[in-house]
């Protein structure tokens, strides 16, 4: 044994085979550390062994030991990783459900400018004698008006949870009519905003 760095016994015997006179004082030799790996069930390595200076076994019960350590450390790590996939998955669908929504939305606002640019011109063709600046406050107000109304339900689609999306879009295309053609009917409400002939 004085010339090996690691030995591994794993004879089935029922006494020791190594023991602390078979390895002898390894610092007063000047030899390196010995590795003892005792597979054997029982030992193959008598206890003192363990005393001996630059002596390591490592027998079944240490190997145990590390493995048990290991799926403790592995565990936190494990839950961890599961932890961090289930945010990734949540996240994943999440988006993905939003992205049910997006056509609704575009049409939704689609059809919200169109109606606004045909009743805009439809006013300002009866508002011919506004000023450019007065004009503009009109079509400001329109804009504004389409925003304020598309607001809420825009980012109620973009906010729901994930399994309502689809549903809640779907009935937005369906309260406001978002496959049928953009024609709106238009009623006069402008003509009271016109002057007196």
């Amino acid at each position: 044994l004085a010339e090996t760095d690691v030995v591994v016994a794993t004879a089935a015997t029922d006494a020791a085979l190594i023991g602390a006179a078979a390895i002898g004082d390894r610092r007063a030799r000047g030899l390196p550390p010995l590795l003892i790996l005792d597979l054997g069930v029982p030992r193959n390595v008598d206890p003192a062994v363990r005393d001996l200076w630059g002596v390591d076994v490592v027998d079944v019960d240490d190997l145990d030991d590390v493995a048990r350590a290991l799926r403790v450390e592995y565990s936190v790590e494990i839950t961890e990783v599961e932890r961090l996939i289930g945010e990734a998955v949540a996240a994943f669908t999440s988006w993905h459900a939003s992205r049910a929504s997006v056509p609704s939305v575009a049409a939704l606002r689609a059809r919200a400018d169109a109606i606004r640019q045909q009743e805009l011109d439809r006013a300002l063709a009866k508002l011919g004698h506004l000023s450019d600046r007065d004009q503009n406050v009109v079509r400001t107000l329109a804009n504004a008006l389409v925003n304020k109304v598309l607001h809420d339900p825009v980012a109620h689609l973009g906010t729901a949870p994930p399994e309502l999306r689809a549903h809640d879009a779907e009935a937005v295309r369906r309260l406001f009519r978002l496959d049928a053609p953009a024609s709106v009917p238009a009623p006069d409400l402008v003509v009271a905003l016109a002057p007196d002939p």
